[in-house]
C-alpha cells in the first residue's frame, strides 16, 4: 500500500524541478509515489525529471497537452494510489519531515481530513525567510473567505486524505488558475472536510519573476472576478459573513481595476463595496 502520493503539476519548470523532486525523494517515507504531470512544457522539464526518475520506481511522469494547472492537478489526483495526497508546485521545496509529520497527524486524528503547517519564503537565490503565515485550521472557511493575513492557501502546504476527496468528489476548479487553491479549500470546507494546523515542518514557497501571483495582469484581474462569481453562484459564502466577504472582494477588485486603468469597473466595484459595507 502506498501511504502518500505527491502530485506535481509542471509547466516550463526546468530551473526548479530537480530541487523540488529531490526534496520529495529525500523524505523519510518509504511507501511514497511522485506523480509529475507535465502540462505541455516547451523547455527541459521532462528530461530533467526523467534523469532523476531513472532507476527510481517511485517517480511517474505523465505528459499531456497544456490545459492549465487545475486540470493538471486533477489528472494527478486521478492517478494517485496513496492514502494521502499533497499537491506540490514544481518550484516549491519540502522541509525535512514534511510528509511524515502530516501523515502521522492524519493517521492519529481520523476526525480531520486535511492538515498543513508553516510557510517560509524561498528566494531565487535560495534564501529562506519566515513569513509569519501558516495553513488554515479548524475555522478553515472563515479564515480563507475573510483573507486572514496569517493564513496561506498555498496548495503544497496541505496534505489531504484521498478517501475524503473522492467521497466528496472534490476537484480543482478548471476555470481558475492562481486562485484554484483558495477555491479548493473553500469547497472542501463547504462539503464538511475538517482542517487542522500543525506547527513545524514548513513548506519552502519559492517566489520568483515567473510566479503566477508575481504581478497584476488583466488575466489575474479576470481570474479574481471569476473567483468571486463562482463563490456567489456556488452559494459558498455563509450567510452570516456574506456581506463582509463580498465587501472585501469588491474592494480588492476596485483596487485592481484602478491599477489597470479600468475606471468604470473601479467605480462599479466601489459602489458595491459601499453597499455591502452598509448591509448588515
Amino acid at each position: 500500500m502506498i501511504d502518500i502520493s505527491v502530485v506535481i503539476p509542471a509547466f516550463n519548470a526546468s530551473a526548479w524541478i530537480a530541487e523540488t523532486l529531490r526534496s520529495v525523494m529525500e523524505q523519510d517515507v518509504a511507501a511514497l509515489e511522485v506523480i509529475l504531470v507535465d502540462d505541455g512544457s516547451t523547455d527541459d522539464t521532462v528530461s530533467v525529471a526523467a534523469e532523476l526518475a531513472h532507476g527510481d520506481h517511485r517517480i511517474k511522469i505523465i505528459r499531456k497537452t497544456n490545459t492549465g494547472v487545475s486540470d493538471t492537478r486533477n489528472t494527478g489526483l486521478h492517478e494517485a494510489k496513496g492514502r494521502h495526497v499533497v499537491f506540490l508546485d514544481a518550484d516549491d521545496v519540502l522541509s525535512s519531515g514534511f510528509l511524515r509529520s502530516r501523515m502521522t497527524f492524519l493517521d492519529a486524528h481520523p476526525e480531520f481530513d486535511l492538515c498543513g503547517s508553516d510557510i517560509e519564503q524561498l528566494s531565487e537565490s535560495g534564501i529562506r525567510t519566515p513569513t509569519g503565515t501558516h495553513a488554515p485550521g479548524q475555522d478553515l472557511l472563515h479564515e480563507i473567505l475573510t483573507y486572514d493575513t496569517s493564513i496561506s492557501s498555498v496548495p503544497g502546504n496541505m496534505m489531504y486524505r484521498v478517501s475524503a476527496l473522492r467521497e466528496k468528489r472534490l476537484l480543482f476548479e478548471e476555470r481558475l488558475s492562481s486562485l484554484a487553491d483558495k477555491f479548493f479549500l473553500v469547497s472542501a470546507a463547504s462539503r464538511g472536510l475538517r482542517c487542522a494546523y500543525i506547527p513545524g515542518s514548513p513548506l519552502y514557497y519559492r517566489v520568483h519573476s515567473a510566479s503566477m501571483s508575481y504581478r497584476l495582469t488583466p488575466g489575474i484581474y479576470a481570474e479574481d472576478q471569476r473567483y468571486v462569481q463562482l463563490l456567489i453562484e456556488g452559494g459558498l459564502i455563509p450567510i452570516g459573513i456574506r456581506s463582509y466577504v463580498l465587501a472585501i472582494n469588491y474592494y480588492i477588485l476596485a483596487g485592481m481595476a484602478r491599477r489597470l486603468s479600468k475606471y468604470t469597473d473601479c467605480v462599479n466595484y466601489l459602489i458595491r463595496w459601499i453597499y455591502y459595507r452598509l448591509v448588515k
